[in-house]
């Protein structure tokens, strides 16, 4: 099967020649689209035989992508796969997450970090199990969906679905992506993948990232939990806490506003008694 593979990178020199050198070793195609960065990201990429596409200004994972889905289009591949360029996916389970995909002649695959039905981390820290576990139920519920896994990076793509992908730049463009699926019914599976995490850098949600998900979230459904929605997104935008009632889980988001992000972790019910000063949203 001809494949490529597209990584959006934004200030990742210091993992991106790592990554693209594991990637050249499944797939011939490996298109890095630099979205903007100050640290010489392209340089590094393209030293270790990336094909680089630059943007001068940063468009967004979307944008970003879009950019390097039209390249590898342009190049005839039949399926392109999606990894992060900060080093969270490996790419030696590319091959494994490409052979699911054709062997199940799949439309979408999506690399999932953890299963519907388990609540174990599988490897993910805790804090970015809660923000994913949070965004799953909401867009789950809204969206009228199951999947397991609605924020992965790691996926793969059948060229004709790429022809009606998501014209959205932000961080909400993979749960567009997933909205667009289910409305067309294409043939979506999902692929059991690991991940690694960097714990030199704080694992919290980028607040800008927060607020592109809810408002995306809003759209799909402007009457269910709106008044929720609205109430939330005010107070994050205040640097106010905020908590998520999914099912029977809750999860407290706590603003860090010196590093522009919320950090997601998850409650012990005993403590939902002392909740009432909170904005919560609550999700069947």
């Amino acid at each position: 099967m001809t494949a490529a593979i597209v990584i959006p990178a934004l200030n990742e020199r210091p993992t991106i020649g790592a990554i693209v050198q594991e990637a050249r070793s499944i797939v011939p195609h490996v298109v890095v689209v630099d979205d903007g960065s100050s640290d010489g990201t392209a340089n590094a990429a393209e030293a270790v035989g990336a094909i680089v596409l630059r943007h001068e200004s940063p468009r967004g994972v979307g944008g970003a992508l879009r950019s390097g889905f039209q390249y590898a289009l342009d190049l005839g591949v039949k399926s392109v796969v999606t990894i992060d360029g900060d080093g969270a996916h490996d790419p030696n389970q590319v091959a494994s997450l490409l052979e699911v995909h054709a062997n199940r002649n799949a439309d979408l695959t999506i690399g999932a970090r953890f299963s519907l039905r388990d609540l174990t981390c599988n490897g993910m820290p805790s804090s970015k199990f809660a923000a994913n576990y949070v965004a799953r139920a909401v867009f789950n519920f809204l969206a009228n969906t199951d999947f397991s896994d609605v924020l992965s990076g790691m996926r793969a793509y059948d060229r004709t679905f790429l022809a009606s992908i998501s014209d959205q730049d932000g961080f909400s463009f993979q749960l567009d992506t997933l909205l667009i699926a289910s409305n067309m019914k294409i043939n979506v599976c999902e692929y059991p993948i690991t991940v690694r995490y960097n714990a030199l850098e704080p694992l919290a949600t980028s607040r800008d990232e927060l607020l592109d998900l809810l408002t995306f979230i809003r759209s799909i459904d402007p009457v269910s939990l709106q008044d929720q929605l609205d109430l939330v997104v005010t107070h994050v935008k205040s640097w106010l806490p905020v908590s998520f009632k999914c099912s029977n889980i809750s999860v407290i988001a706590h603003p860090l506003p010196e590093i522009n992000s919320y950090l997601f972790q998850l409650q012990d019910p005993w403590y939902e008694r002392v909740l009432s000063h909170i904005a919560t949203m609550e999700v069947p």
